[in-house]
């Protein structure tokens, strides 16, 4: 019963994963996680498989389906053909996504041997490029002509990367509420945890029985991880008690105290950066497209994956795309004092939302810097608690007016 009201009330996103040798029989364990209000991993479901054929993943899919009533918004899956094939058929509404550490896993096992070590390093440059673009226009130029330039790998690139980028790249796994998932990772820690508790020399029922005592933890290190962040704060008093005062004390109320805390750091954060107005009518032509990402640690060659400290998920003219230009009433440009070439835009709506190309609140469900710092300049700007997403409340306040 707690799992099914885990699922109806954070349905926005599951995780999925098999973990392998937890059983006698050698049957796949199949988990499902979920992110909770406090942004904590949850197990949702779990399922013993048979095989891991379409048709059994179909079969487990339409059991969580059966049991908990409400599909997933956004599923997150690894790269097996037959999960996501399962998906298109149980969730066609559900916005798919695929693990990204699975994806640069088997690039290597699939075009490092038919294009050669030094080109596949070239290929392995511009496929991080292309994953990180911030706009479809974007994405389709630095995807024109890929496959010509890898002809020996232009197979697997087609139909298992090209054919799926709603799957993985940024442009388009970006427009909705994700909590910043990108990957299985939040499973692959569960397994962790599981591998500890069982033996490949268990029975069924013992693994199920290891599972339950893991749900009893849970809960309780849930409750002991709440009053932690409780009495732990990250502050700078001045900065809030300077400009967000009554902000701050809205959030306390009622969010959660980590997602609280995500906002108390976006606010100190604010002060780092300068910000400009740009006028309406110059909009079409401000954004040169000079942005660079910032990273806090140099790009190395042995990382699968680095994510940058700030990134854009588009551009300012896709950004205006999204409204109706007659809501807009400023623009602004704000950048980083220490790297000013990494940038963002944020436009005022006369609806008293805001849009920013970082587009944090709407992946994260989190008001950003930049909103923040336009707060403190602006007159315009307003903010309201309805902005954030509701996931992040506290457990009175969810579904409440």
């Amino acid at each position: 019963p707690e799992q099914r009201e885990r699922w109806y009330k954070f349905h926005d996103i599951i995780i999925h994963d098999n973990t392998a040798r937890t059983n006698k029989y050698n049957y796949p364990l199949s988990l499902f996680i979920l992110i909770d209000n406090c942004n904590k991993s949850r197990l949702a479901a779990q399922a013993f498989m048979q095989d891991e054929r379409q048709e059994s993943y179909e079969w487990i899919l339409r059991c969580c389906l059966e049991a908990c009533k409400i599909p997933p918004l956004t599923f997150v899956t690894d790269t097996d053909p037959a999960m996501i094939a399962a998906a298109s058929v149980v969730f066609p509404e559900a916005n798919h996504m695929q693990c990204l550490f699975h994806i640069y896993q088997n690039l290597p096992k699939n075009l490092r041997s038919c294009l050669g070590s030094s080109l596949y390093q070239e290929f392995l440059k511009d496929f991080r490029e292309i994953q990180r673009s911030y706009c479809e226009d974007v994405f389709e130029r630095r995807t024109q002509g890929l496959v010509e330039k890898y002809a020996a790998g232009g197979k697997y690139i087609t139909t298992m990367l090209l054919n799926r980028k709603h799957t993985w790249v940024k442009c388009y796994t970006s427009r909705c509420f994700t909590a910043g998932t990108q990957s299985t990772q939040r499973v692959e820690s569960e397994n962790a945890l599981i591998q500890k508790a069982v033996q490949a020399s268990f029975s069924l029922l013992q693994v199920q029985e290891s599972i339950e005592h893991r749900l009893e933890f849970e809960t309780i290190n849930n409750r002991y991880s709440i009053w932690k962040a409780s009495t732990l704060q990250y502050t700078k008093p001045f900065v809030i008690q300077t400009f967000f005062g009554d902000i701050d004390n809205v959030m306390k109320k009622y969010l959660t105290q980590p997602i609280h805390d995500a906002h108390y750091k976006q606010m100190c954060q604010s002060v780092c950066y300068h910000a400009c107005q740009v006028p309406i009518s110059e909009a079409s032509t401000s954004d040169d497209n000079s942005f660079e990402p910032f990273f806090d640690r140099e790009e190395d060659s042995t990382n699968i994956f680095v994510e940058p400290d700030e990134d854009r998920e588009l551009n300012l003219q896709s950004l205006i795309a999204t409204v109706n230009p007659n809501d807009i009433i400023e623009i602004w440009k704000i950048s980083r004092y220490n790297h000013p070439k990494s940038y963002q835009h944020l436009i005022l709506l006369s609806t008293g939302e805001h849009l920013c190309t970082c587009y944090m609140l709407i992946t994260h469900g989190v008001i950003c810097r930049h909103f923040f710092k336009i707060f403190v300049e602006s007159s315009k700007a307003r903010f309201h608690l309805t902005l954030i997403p509701c996931w992040w409340y506290k457990d009175e306040y969810i579904g409440s007016n």
